[in-house]
Formats: C-alpha cells, sequence, structure tokens
C-alpha cells in the first residue's frame, strides 16, 4: 500500500516538476532608466540594479546565473565598462581600509568631527571620491555605522 501512495505521489508531483523547469532562452532582459547613471533590469524571477558612472558600472544581482549572458548583454548596450570582479575587490579593500582607519580613530576616542578633519579617505578620494559619496561622506557614514 505504502509503495502505491509513493508512485501515486510520484505520478501526480512529476508533470508539475517539470512544467516548474523555465525556458532560459525564452527570457528577456529589459533595462528601465530610473535616473541618471541608474537602471533597473528586470526579467524572469527578480531585477537588478545597476549603477553606471564614470569609473564605470556596478551590479545588484538577484536573478539566476543561467541568465548571465542575457543579464552582461543588457549591461553591455547600456555601458561597455561593467565592473569586473577585480574592480569589486579593490573596491572592498578600499573600504575595508577606510573603515579599518575610522575605527582605530573612533577607539582613540576621536570625535565624528575629529575623524572628518584627519580625512581617512585622502589617498583614496582622486581614484573613489568624486562621486555622490565622496570622502566626507563615506567617513561620516562609517564612523555612524561604527559602535
Amino acid at each position: 500500500m505504502k509503495l502505491r501512495v509513493l508512485a501515486l505521489a510520484v505520478a501526480v508531483t512529476a508533470p508539475a516538476a517539470a512544467q516548474q523547469q523555465p525556458d532560459w532562452a525564452a527570457v528577456e532582459i529589459k533595462a528601465e532608466k530610473v535616473a541618471e547613471g541608474l537602471y533597473m533590469l528586470t526579467g524572469r524571477g527578480g531585477n537588478i540594479g545597476l549603477s553606471v558612472g564614470k569609473d564605470g558600472a556596478f551590479v545588484i544581482d538577484d536573478q539566476y546565473a543561467p541568465l548571465t549572458d542575457k543579464i552582461l548583454a543588457a549591461i553591455k548596450a547600456i555601458t561597455p565598462d561593467p565592473a569586473t570582479k577585480a574592480d569589486l575587490q579593490a573596491y572592498r579593500d578600499m573600504v575595508k581600509t577606510i573603515r579599518d582607519r575610522i575605527a582605530k580613530l573612533k577607539a582613540e576616542g576621536k570625535t565624528r568631527d575629529e575623524v572628518l578633519a584627519a580625512k581617512p579617505t585622502a589617498d583614496f578620494d582622486a581614484k573613489w571620491g568624486p562621486g555622490f559619496i565622496n570622502g566626507e561622506r563615506m567617513t561620516g557614514l562609517v564612523y555612524d555605522s561604527l559602535p
């Protein structure tokens, strides 16, 4: 009896499971401009944020790996210069270095204004600072986020 119930359950659920497999080839990725330099890419299963600026592009992706080629094609239609893994690693390293500097100053008892005056982002400002989150804003955000 248990075997018949199991066989029936498999027979009933197998077609449903087969229908749930998406046809990745049929998925279309569309780009919608949200604001200057900010796009939303839509497709099956989620949205992707794309920030494009003078220093490259940054992607926030919650899509599926099988759509990578289509996602990259949609990005390249907007910008020929998407961020690479090395770019993201460099950015992460920069943020970590700045966080460590600010944490040290805060641990020494420096106030927010004193830390801002110390300019802990100065050596990164030429490359990373000319955007919306400049050195002063980055310093303030990091200082405020630390205990």
